[in-house]
């Protein structure tokens, strides 16, 4: 048998026969996270061919695209709950929303939806996702809800509708 004096290089590490082994010490550079913008005015539409809606001068994005019929905008359930300010859990089989005194609870079948425990009519299944309409709870927790067809936009304004 031969023996060998040479070096060998593993993943740039230099490795020595009947060498001492010495690894380079290793420095991990990472970048600096990227500072998120930020606007004074509100963000605009993410298309123009989709609804959208905005609540307080801020637009609102969820999950699936909301789903507009006669000017009533459905938008998922869960992205609802989001869009009002709820603390949202999962309790049996339905998703439960608390936000102050107000309580909503959206049935996961998408066969109720109650408000302080009253109902309201206004939920749908579209796609094996459940949808709730925007305008009537908006108007439930006596907010004001317009639709603008030109701009396809649903606005919200927590003033109490005169």
């Amino acid at each position: 048998s031969r023996m060998f004096t040479a070096d060998w290089y593993f993943d740039y590490i230099r490795v020595t026969r009947n060498g001492e082994f010495k690894a380079p010490k290793a420095e991990i550079k990472r970048p600096k996270p990227l500072a998120v913008p930020k606007s004074a005015t509100p963000v605009q539409r993410a298309a123009s061919s989709n609804a959208n809606v905005m609540r307080n001068g801020s637009y609102s994005y969820f999950s699936k695209k909301p789903v507009v019929e006669n000017g009533e905008v459905f938008v998922p359930a869960k992205g609802a709950l989001n869009l009002f300010g709820f603390t949202t859990k999962v309790e049996g089989n339905s998703y439960v929303g608390t936000a102050g005194e107000n309580k909503i609870e959206i049935a996961l079948d998408g066969t109720s939806l109650k408000l302080n425990g009253a109902s309201i009519d206004g939920i749908k299944i579209n796609n094996g996702t459940v949808y709730v309409s925007a305008n009537k709870i908006a108007a439930s927790l006596g907010e004001t809800a317009t639709w603008d067809e030109a701009t396809k936009t649903l606005t919200i304004n927590k003033e109490v509708a005169q």
